[in-house]
């Protein structure tokens, strides 16, 4: 697994995000994506997985230019890439496990059954087991955090975006999603990326930083 951003630029009207960015990700790496609020980190993820797309450069995945292809080949990259949000997008009306298997309901239907039994593992795991059959809508942030990172893990992807998975959550829930990404992609072999502002256990576990100060 390859997965390049060559000379990355961004802008929002005439405000410039980020310039000139270069990164190579590979299978195992645990990258941490530094920098203040403001400074473009989510932008920065968003076009990493193709939910956005740069002004200037090119993303590559494997050898296929994402930045010019087909909407079907940015569909079956999606479906590689796992993204834990830093406001979890979950339908308040559907109950915690509703959500967890929503990208995985056009799958094959045998195949189900198990992915629900993995979904009640890895969220029993993360401490969210009992809370399955709860909607949405009245579950505490935490909840809804970690049941955002069942959801993203349940997919067996190739990589990983946190976007600032700790934010909002205390130390014990913090503790429980830090240990959980880590080990899934130690696990699976995939690679990590976590943007960060300030939380020193994310950074503890990278084995490289990048700082988008440096690309202003």
């Amino acid at each position: 697994m390859k997965l390049i951003a060559e000379r990355v630029s961004k802008y929002v009207g005439s405000t410039l995000v980020f310039a000139n960015l270069s990164l190579e990700v590979r299978e195992g790496d645990i990258v941490s994506v530094v920098g203040p609020s403001g400074s473009g980190k989510t932008t920065l993820l968003h076009i990493l997985a193709s939910y956005d797309k740069p002004s200037t450069g090119t993303l590559t995945f494997n050898g296929l230019e994402l930045t010019n292809c087909d909407d079907k080949a940015l569909a079956a990259y999606r479906s590689k890439v796992g993204f834990v949000h830093q406001e979890p997008l979950l339908f308040g009306e559907l109950s915690a496990m509703d959500n967890i298997l929503l990208p995985l309901i056009a799958g094959p239907k045998d195949v189900m059954k198990d992915r629900r039994q993995e979904a009640v593992s890895l969220a029993t795991k993360l401490g969210v087991g009992l809370i399955l059959d709860r909607k949405a809508a009245v579950l505490s942030t935490g909840e809804k955090k970690r049941v955002d990172v069942v959801r993203a893990l349940l997919r067996n992807p190739r990589v990983v975006m946190a976007d600032e998975p700790t934010a909002n959550l205390d130390e014990e829930s913090s503790s429980f999603v830090i240990d959980t990404l880590r080990e899934a992609v130690e696990t699976s072999g995939a690679a990590l990326l976590v943007s960060v502002h300030q939380d020193q256990r994310v950074l503890d576990i990278a084995k490289r930083r990048i700082e988008l100060a440096d690309y202003k």
